[in-house]
């Protein structure tokens, strides 16, 4: 496993997440060593004492954290798009076959698959939505925010307009509900500001972090990955910084980063030229970052 799937994975940054203090979704985490994958590719009924064992922990998580329904995902993603056949899991019969789901879905929606060692059990959140899309998920309000090098880089709405229409929206005024939720005011700004910040003094390198708002009106922390695995709106300057700060790091593969390299970084305005003839990773990361949160 490579260092960024393996910092994708919710074993890694949740601990680190929970101690910031900032609200989160109560959750339970449950590892196994069952080949899921190869059970659900030789289509095995799954009826192993070590398969109800698992399942068992999973029912019991749920119980944990308020019962049903209960959210379900693993490590690395919740399938939200198929969201009634994934991680909405209405009760406890239904809860084996939102599992074999997100197998199924992890093994089609990476190109190597994404691993189903790690599932997480989370209490399900009441949260602000107006509409559904992509066959019954809620469209909530929820917001981005990049972080590194203990500050805030960019924010977004999650739910870009091109997205949602996509999903087949429920609604014939969804843009006007979507447009809704994605307004941003000063006190959310200065809230998610503040409580991203204290995480991102928490976590080295450079994160997505998401936030929703539920019916009450309290903000929780949802989810995390590295941030060359997440979406970045288009148009944002500080995200063509930092795509272009990945690139580079992959074409230097190595773990250094040549001047030559780093001409992809220079000219999206994420990194300045050194003197040194050659960077690190680290290095170059850390300049990217210091320049782009200047950037308006």
């Amino acid at each position: 496993m490579d260092d960024v799937t393996r910092r994708a994975c919710m074993s890694y940054w949740l601990p680190i997440l929970l101690k910031t203090g900032v609200p989160v979704p109560e959750t339970r985490l449950i590892t196994t060593e069952l080949p899921l994958v190869s059970m659900l590719e030789e289509e095995l009924p799954g009826l192993t004492d070590n398969w109800k064992a698992f399942v068992g922990e999973l029912r019991a998580a749920a119980l944990e954290v308020g019962g049903y329904p209960a959210f379900l995902r693993t490590g690395h993603g919740s399938g939200k798009h198929e969201y009634v056949d994934t991680c909405h899991v209405p009760d406890e019969r239904a809860l084996s076959r939102h599992v074999w789901r997100l197998v199924e879905w992890s093994l089609l929606v990476d190109l190597c698959g994404l691993p189903t060692r790690v599932w997480a059990v989370r209490r399900f959140l009441q949260l602000q939505a107006s509409f559904r899309a992509f066959g019954g998920l809620p469209i909530n309000r929820e917001r981005r925010y990049f972080i590194g090098a203990g500050r805030v880089i960019c924010r977004h709405a999650y739910w870009p307009e091109s997205a949602v229409a996509e999903g087949e929206p429920d609604a014939a005024d969804w843009r006007e509900k979507l447009a809704a939720l994605n307004e941003e005011t000063p006190e959310e700004i200065a809230l998610l500001t503040e409580m991203s910040e204290r995480v991102a003094q928490a976590f080295t390198g450079v994160w997505s972090l998401d936030w929703a708002q539920d019916i009450t009106g309290r903000w929780w922390a949802i989810d995390m990955a590295p941030a060359e695995r997440s979406y970045h709106w288009p148009g944002c300057g500080k995200g063509e910084a930092l795509a272009a700060l990945f690139a580079t790091f992959a074409v230097g593969g190595s773990g250094k980063a040549s001047p030559e390299d780093a001409l992809a970084v220079i000219e999206a305005g994420a990194a300045v030229l050194a003197e040194a003839k050659t960077w690190t990773w680290e290095e170059l990361a850390a300049a990217a970052i210091a320049h782009a949160v200047k950037r308006p």
